[in-house]
């Protein structure tokens, strides 16, 4: 940092010079563009451009050839499976969580007999207390699927 006047001064005008002679008038440019991106394009094709942008990947990829499975999805969970391969391929695990009645146990039962069944990985189900031995032990029996089962209020009091 200077600090000494004359240098100060002596820089100044330094700069001056060249961004008086560099320098070009942009205002009109700016004013012409933002003008005809605003009259080219409507909210309602900015809203479609953006979700269109949001959804591309799912949108480009190539239909799956899925494996068969005993548990059938409905249209709107196999968007949802789709969605937790994707973070499993990702990020090396999935969390589900979605309004109640909405089908994660199913969603969850399909990720499983992929995973837990088919590939023979280690899978882990934390669940609340009122369903470990009423949904998923015995969902688990009856579809062969090896997955350990811990209740939320085990794994919290063990933290």
């Amino acid at each position: 940092m200077i600090k000494q006047e004359s240098a100060v001064e002596s820089n100044k005008k330094y700069f001056l010079k060249i961004f008086n002679d560099k320098c070009v008038d942009y205002k009109e440019n700016l004013i012409s563009l933002i003008s005809s991106f605003h009259s080219q394009y409507s909210p309602y094709d900015v809203y479609m451009k953006i979700l269109y942008s949001y959804f591309e990947d799912k949108l480009t990829e190539p239909p799956t050839d899925e494996m068969p499975s005993p548990i059938v999805l409905a249209d709107f969970q196999k968007d949802g499976y789709l969605s937790s391969l994707q973070a499993l391929e990702k990020y090396g695990g999935v969390i589900l969580a979605d309004s109640v009645g909405l089908g994660k146990t199913y969603l969850a039962l399909r990720l499983l007999d992929d995973f837990a069944y088919r590939l023979r990985q280690k899978a882990l189900i934390i669940c609340p207390a009122q369903i470990k031995e009423t949904i998923w032990e015995p969902k688990l029996r009856e579809l062969g699927i090896r997955a350990d089962v811990l209740t939320q209020e085990k794994v919290s009091r063990d933290f």
